[in-house]
């Protein structure tokens, strides 16, 4: 299966290019709702896990079992996914997850900070896509 990988800074609109890539090549998106509908069929995962967030898990947190049985799970959905489908994952740190997988391609969207900050203010820091 072809898989790209995404990964941006906030207001570089890389989630608005892993979105119009996927729709132009005819993948499937996975971005943090997608995921958390994959992972459902496991169990669930709650949206305020550090690992969705895209930070770094506190010292406690990465010593919590329900923190280990999140990280297992987001690993499972991220290999599952990319075994059945051409896919365009959007941050999650698949890039990470993915990195040794040959046919994996891994991209990051950067931007200068003045443009980055004028487009998060003008869309907010979630980067909601235009439409």
């Amino acid at each position: 299966m072809a898989i790209v990988s995404v990964s941006r800074e906030e207001g570089s609109w890389g989630g608005d290019v892993a979105r119009d890539l996927a729709t132009r090549l005819g993948y499937r998106l996975l971005d943090k709702k997608a995921l958390l509908e994959e992972a459902e069929a496991y169990g669930g995962i709650s949206e305020g896990a550090p690992e969705l967030l895209e930070k770094q898990p506190g010292l406690l947190e990465r010593l919590n079992q329900e923190r280990h049985r999140y990280s297992v799970l987001l690993r499972t959905v991220v290999y599952d996914v990319a075994l059945r489908d051409n896919v365009v994952f959007l941050g999650r740190g698949t890039g990470m997850l993915l990195r040794d997988v040959d046919h994996a391609l891994g991209a990051l969207f950067i931007a200068p900070v003045p443009a980055r900050v004028a487009r998060i203010m003008e869309r907010g820091a979630v980067g909601a896509p235009a439409r």
